[in-house]
């Protein structure tokens, strides 16, 4: 599986660079919220800090580490040419994974560190927590995967921190849902309690942000890939993430607004996946068909170039004899046949050198070698020169010979 996550030939430069600027622009924006965050307890505001009062109010710590996150997210985009940055990448990011699990531990063990009233003494946080301060176990759980992942982004095995980003996203995407849907289980009890809006969509910044950082590696390289699997990824992919989304917040404002009951809007949500999911199916079928159309186009336009190629070959008054990389025989035309009096079907695969005499053959490999390892592609060998031929039954010749080097995907003499 690793061999074939870190392989991707195929992968659009262009879309790299573009995921990448993504990215950043997720750390940026993760920096931003962090700081209004912080802005708003500075100020007292409410909207800065929660939005509402009836929801909950987002931790100065875990403004902090969300600040530090989407500085260590930037530095990544940035550390490929300056080890400077990489450096602020890892001690961000290990801030970030220390501080989340001091908090987890607490929780744990039943204990309180001063993290949880370093910055906040005595305010006031509206957080239906017995523990003011401290942020929540599925918050502190995100920044510990999401720290985790930025330390170990460069490692050997690229899908291990594009796991733990996409964990991440599960989380955070949970505690949205809730909000959305007004489900406050997903905010407001056990493992999501006391999980602010904030908290949630920066820790689903730093996801999203990890995984785009490094698209070219990891879980994620199949969306910049330039094959048809990449493209039908990056057509699918955005639909069936927001797809199920919408159509369950319209189903579940409508029975909350009573336009509907429960069961009719079970029926309307089926129909609307039956018809959505029909029309992207159809919409993409066609694009991969016009796709296939050109690759077909160009296999049978190669195929026409072949057997061109050949026709000359085989119709050629002179002998043409062509070569691969290894220098085993390949193509023997019909006059090298009658030339040499081998067979076509038994000098196939034969080296070169059986055409010549054996006091030749250590020479002419040596020069053969030479000439393959040049770097100058096509070329020649040099002009008609003479040469001593030997035929199948042993009988010497002077022949002409003319030595080109070209390529057809292979390497072929």
């Amino acid at each position: 599986m690793n061999n074939v996550l870190q392989s991707n030939r195929y992968a659009n430069t262009g879309l790299i660079a573009r995921y990448e600027s993504a990215g950043k622009r997720c750390g940026q924006i993760a920096v931003a919220l962090g700081l209004a965050v912080l802005l708003g307890w500075v100020t007292g505001s409410v909207t800065l800090t929660s939005i509402t009062p009836q929801w909950v109010a987002m931790p100065v710590s875990a403004a902090l580490c969300l600040i530090l996150i989407g500085i260590s997210l930037f530095a990544a985009g940035t550390s490929h040419s300056d080890r400077r940055w990489r450096a602020v990448q890892l001690i961000s990011a290990t801030t970030v994974f220390g501080v989340a699990l001091a908090t987890l531990l607490e929780y744990r063990l039943d204990i309180q560190f001063v993290i949880d009233r370093l910055f906040l003494a005595g305010a006031d946080l509206r957080d239906h927590s017995p523990f003011p301060g401290r942020m929540a176990i599925s918050t502190a759980t995100n920044f510990l995967l999401a720290g985790a992942a930025l330390v170990i982004l460069d490692t050997s095995r690229p899908w291990f921190p594009h796991a733990l980003a996409w964990l991440s996203i599960g989380i955070s995407t949970l505690t949205l849902l809730g909000y959305v849907y007004g489900v406050s289980a997903f905010y407001e009890r056990s493992f999501f309690s006391t999980v602010s809006l904030y908290s949630a969509i920066g820790t689903l910044l730093a996801g999203v942000g990890i995984l785009l950082i490094r698209p070219a590696h990891g879980l994620v390289s199949l969306l910049v890939s330039s094959t048809v699997g990449g493209l039908l990824a990056r057509r699918l992919l955005p639909l069936a993430v927001a797809t199920p989304l919408l159509i369950g917040w319209l189903r579940i404002e409508g029975e909350r607004r009573a336009i509907y009951d429960s069961t009719l809007g079970v029926a309307l949500a089926s129909v609307a996946y039956l018809i959505l999911f029909s029309l992207f199916t159809w919409r993409d079928a066609e694009a991969l068909r016009r796709t296939d159309e050109l690759r077909l186009d160009a296999e049978h336009i190669r195929q026409e170039n072949q057997a061109q190629m050949n026709g000359l070959i085989e119709s050629a008054m002179d002998a043409i004899i062509m070569l691969d990389e290894t220098h085993s025989i390949i193509v023997f035309n019909p006059a090298a046949v009658e030339m040499f009096g081998y067979p076509s079907a038994d000098i196939l695969g034969c080296s070169l050198s059986k055409l010549m005499p054996q006091r030749f053959r250590t020479a002419h490999h040596a020069q053969m070698r030479a000439f393959g390892l040049s770097e100058s592609i096509p070329r020649r060998m040099g002009k008609l020169g003479k040469v001593t031929a030997v035929r199948a039954d042993g009988t010497e010749f002077p022949a002409e010979t003319s030595i080109s080097h070209f390529n057809l995907g292979q390497n072929i003499c």
